[in-house]
């Protein structure tokens, strides 16, 4: 019974391709002709809309963080806790995701390193996920001991890991006997994303940093689409982050 099967799947692959002409009145057609403005731009409600949902997220938000004040004020013993506790921690590792994990052959590349006093900076490279790269400085005693603490940093997310209080962290803690790693946050500093890196690049009032703030909600839009959440990816990459102390280069 499979070589008529198979026959005739050749039979129909072999077969010219007839592509049949939209209908005017073809659901397709209809909904891209169709006009994506709600308010045209002369109606004088049009102004109003970015503050109609502004207005909107906020009430909601106040709304939820109400609810979930009410519920924590009930919280009376250890079993309220965890009716508390449980479903909306069940609720966080859904939206995060699925985080790979750690490959076999997990490297991390030293691409410069600077000697200071009482300390070392490592510019890093490595794979959190497979093709996505995250740059980070490691910074560490001058002498290193065979055991030592390790902090992550991660930024908030609008600063790379070149701003000044981190590297002031990096440091400090470095000649006080730690490792210290602060990667760049995915679309900040050398993960960089947008096309504008100056002034003459850029239609309108250019400042690099919030090009990259802003953009940053581009990226977690694409990764919602996707079925993938920013700060799942954000979660990988501390993960692996974690594997490069127990690693250090």
């Amino acid at each position: 019974m499979a070589k008529p099967l198979f026959a005739l799947t050749l039979l129909l692959l072999a077969l010219p391709a007839v592509v049949a002409e939209p209908k005017a009145d073809d659901l397709a057609t209809r909904l891209r002709d169709l006009s994506s403005p709600v308010v045209a731009a002369d109606d004088g409600r049009a102004k109003e809309l970015p503050a109609m949902l502004a207005a909107n997220v906020r009430d909601r938000l106040r709304a939820a963080g109400q609810r979930e004040t009410k519920l924590w004020r009930e919280i009376k013993n250890k079993a309220d806790w965890e009716r508390y506790r449980d479903p909306r921690l069940q609720a966080l590792r859904e939206s995060l995701g699925t985080v790979p994990a750690r490959p076999k052959d997990f490297k991390v590349s030293v691409t410069r390193s600077l000697d200071g006093e009482g300390y070392r900076i490592d510019n890093i490279v490595f794979e959190s996920r497979p093709g996505l790269l995250v740059t980070a400085n490691l910074y560490s005693p001058k002498e290193a001991l065979k055991s030592m603490p390790g902090i992550v940093i991660c930024p908030s997310h609008h600063n790379p890991k070149t701003e000044g209080e981190l590297q002031d962290m990096g440091v400090s803690w470095a000649r006080q006997g730690c490792v210290v790693l602060v990667p760049d946050n995915l679309g900040h500093g050398e993960r960089r994303q947008h096309p504008f890196r100056d002034a003459q690049s850029f239609d309108g009032k250019f400042r690099s940093g919030r090009q990259d703030y802003y953009f940053r909600y581009n990226v977690g839009m694409q990764l919602h689409l996707a079925g993938e959440s920013l700060t799942g990816w954000m979660v990988g990459d501390l993960l692996r982050c974690v594997d490069v102390l127990h690693q250090r280069p």
